[in-house]
């Protein structure tokens, strides 16, 4: 999902669980990883960490999620999720937690990709069996997954790992990923053209070299954009007096507009998640070229 203003409560459907599940099963294993190597967390990735840890059977705390996430099959426990299992205390609990902590907004506003991925992803789980049992009251049929919705009575307090099956994924998540992939390629490429056509719009070769060079541009800001022109284009040193060399280049807007995602290693991606969680939001407000550029950088990266 986009880091964008809060649309209004809507319940997600199968749709939105696939779409979910595709950018999980893309989202570069650096980025993941460096979310669960945080330390100490605030009170959103608290938040978050209740709920993911609520729908998988763990102890509902930061260390417990934190843990989960660097686990190998991490990806294929969350993608393996099926709704139908959810019980009727998870749905309480996490109904409470999505109220109290607003997840619906943080889904949408959070800096961190990582969190709006994973909060969206619980978000569907929870609308999902949420529906499926309000249909079964009023003896109105449903269906949200292959499975029956009796299929957890015999095992109420079934683990994650239960609840994933064994092995490989499971033919319901691989049909969600290879339905779900092409809706989301397409999804990044409308994301990464239209970032572009906003480079072309407030970028230049001369605007650029002038803002880096400006005495009246904050030297953290500097630093930081002239790191993600550096790492969007691949190129060493990863510094702002090396972004001016980049654009001074003939061609520079050129080179800009043709770096495709899959030219951008992991940890040149990791870094630019890393500088967009923390100069987003001044980036942003700035507008103009700086949003431009930041906004570039974070999609050749994955980072949308």
């Amino acid at each position: 999902p986009h880091q964008r203003p809060p649309a209004p409560r809507r319940l997600l459907d199968e749709h939105d669980l696939d779409m979910a599940r595709v950018q999980l099963v893309t989202l570069p294993a650096a980025v993941l990883a460096g979310a669960a190597a945080i330390p100490q967390a605030d009170k959103t990735l608290s938040a978050m960490a209740a709920m993911l840890c609520v729908l998988c059977d763990r102890a509902p705390s930061w260390k417990s999620a934190a843990q989960m996430l660097s686990e190998r099959d991490c990806v294929h426990t969350l993608c393996a999720m099926d709704p139908a299992t959810i019980t009727d205390r998870e749905l309480k609990v996490t109904t409470n937690l999505m109220e109290q902590w607003r997840l619906w907004e943080i889904a949408h506003v959070d800096a961190r990709l990582p969190v709006r991925l994973l909060l969206w992803w619980a978000i569907a789980v929870h609308d999902i069996a949420a529906a499926a049992k309000q249909a079964q009251s009023s003896s109105q049929p449903v269906v949200v997954s292959a499975s029956t919705p009796d299929s957890k009575a015999a095992q109420p307090h079934a683990g994650a790992g239960a609840r994933a099956g064994a092995g490989a994924a499971t033919p319901d998540v691989a049909t969600a990923v290879q339905s779900g992939r092409g809706r989301f390629e397409r999804d990044q490429r409308a994301a990464l053209d239209i970032a572009r056509r906003d480079v072309q719009a407030r970028a230049s070769s001369k605007t650029t070299i002038n803002w880096f060079t400006s005495d009246a541009a904050p030297t953290t800001q500097v630093n930081a954009l002239g790191e993600l022109v550096c790492r969007g284009l691949g190129s060493e040193p990863t510094t702002a007096a090396n972004a001016v060399t980049q654009a001074s280049k003939p061609g520079f807007m050129d080179t800009l507009i043709a770096v495709e995602p899959t030219d951008v290693p992991a940890s040149s991606c990791e870094s630019i998640s890393a500088i967009l969680r923390k100069h987003w939001t001044t980036m942003k407000r700035d507008g103009g070229l700086v949003e431009a550029l930041a906004r570039w950088a974070g999609c050749v990266a994955g980072d949308r």
